[in-house]
C-alpha cells in the first residue's frame, strides 16, 4: 500500500464517521430528505472542507443514510413533494443516544491525540 493509499484510507474512515455524526446532528433539528441535506452541506464549512468532491459527498450522504436506517438510528417515511415521492429521514431515540456517545468518544479521542502528540 502506498503512502497516498494509507492516508486516504484513514481520511475515508474519518470522513465517513464525521458525516454520520453530522447527519445525525442535522436530523435532531427536523426531519428532512437527502437532497435537502446535500443543499445545506453546499453552504456548510464542515462539509466543504471534508468533502471537496461533490460527487463523493452525494454518494456518501445517500449511503450513510441507508446505513443509519439499517442500524435503526434513523427512520424514513415517504412524502410526496411537488408531485415527486421523496424519503424523509428522522432520527430515532437510538440515533440520539449514538450521537451523544459518538460526540463524547470524538472529544476523548481528540484529547488523547493531543496528549500523545505533546509527549
Amino acid at each position: 500500500m502506498t503512502k497516498d493509499q494509507e492516508e486516504n484510507f484513514v481520511k475515508s474512515d474519518v470522513r465517513r464517521t464525521m458525516l454520520k455524526i453530522h447527519i445525525l446532528w442535522r436530523l435532531t433539528k427536523s426531519s428532512t430528505n437527502a437532497y435537502s441535506i446535500l443543499k445545506e452541506f453546499s453552504n456548510d464549512k464542515f462539509a466543504v472542507s471534508f468533502f471537496p468532491d461533490r460527487k463523493v459527498l452525494r454518494d456518501d450522504v445517500y449511503n450513510v443514510l441507508k446505513s443509519l436506517e439499517k442500524s435503526e438510528f434513523v427512520v424514513s417515511s415517504p412524502k410526496v413533494e411537488n408531485g415527486r415521492l421523496k424519503q424523509y429521514f428522522q432520527i430515532t431515540e437510538k440515533g440520539e443516544r449514538a450521537l451523544k456517545s459518538s460526540t463524547r468518544e470524538f472529544h476523548k479521542a481528540a484529547s488523547d491525540l493531543e496528549t500523545l502528540f505533546q509527549e
